[in-house]
């Protein structure tokens, strides 16, 4: 039986996340930052550098604006 479930990408990711969840030990804004990081690293996976963009300082920025938390509390 197959149950379909809409959902998009980071809807995905945040529920894989929280299911790993007892494993990893995250708290919510914890998992929040790294499935907007993932958002980041699926689409550029295959790219060469993607470790140096992935943290580069425009991307961290980027992913701080999209989550809504202060530099203070992203760092």
């Amino acid at each position: 039986m197959i149950i379909p479930i809409n959902t998009d990408l980071r809807g995905f990711l945040v529920s894989y996340l929280t299911v790993l969840n007892p494993v990893l030990k995250l708290k919510d804004m914890e998992i929040t930052v790294l499935s907007a990081f993932l958002m980041v690293w699926y689409p550029n996976k295959d790219k060469e550098n993607i470790d140096k963009l992935l943290f580069s300082t425009k991307v961290r920025k980027m992913v701080r604006e999209s989550v809504g938390i202060s530099e203070a509390s992203f760092n």
